[in-house]
């Protein structure tokens, strides 16, 4: 089953995330658990990793062998979304490949929000 750890980061650095990225990856060391990403939220200052594992004991106990600080543990529904993106490419409608789009652009340096 898939699971997501939520690991709360107070006035986090990107260095302190990249820490906690670190520690879940090994977290996937353990033989029963994998690791299967994780992104850091700076402006909700948290870390969310992904991981498939028995169950969630084995998975908070893997994870605090590795170190990593679980605020929370919730089971996760995941999807192959490059599995759909080849199946649109490779049917015959859609041929060609699709144009590249920014659907998250960047702000300009300087911008506030």
């Amino acid at each position: 089953m898939s699971y997501v750890i939520e690991t709360y980061r107070p006035h986090s650095s990107v260095q302190d995330d990249t820490d906690v990225i670190a520690r879940a990856a090994r977290v996937g060391e353990d033989r029963a658990i994998r690791y299967l990403g994780a992104i850091a939220i700076p402006a909700d200052e948290t870390v969310f990793s992904l991981f498939e594992a028995p169950s969630i004991a084995a998975l908070e106990a893997a994870a605090t062998r590795a170190g990593l600080t679980v605020d929370r543990i919730v089971p996760a529904t995941t999807t192959d979304l490059g599995g759909i993106a080849q199946a649109v490419r490779t049917s015959p409608s859609n041929r060609e490949e699709p144009p590249m789009r920014t659907i998250f652009p960047s702000r300009p340096t300087g911008d506030p929000r």
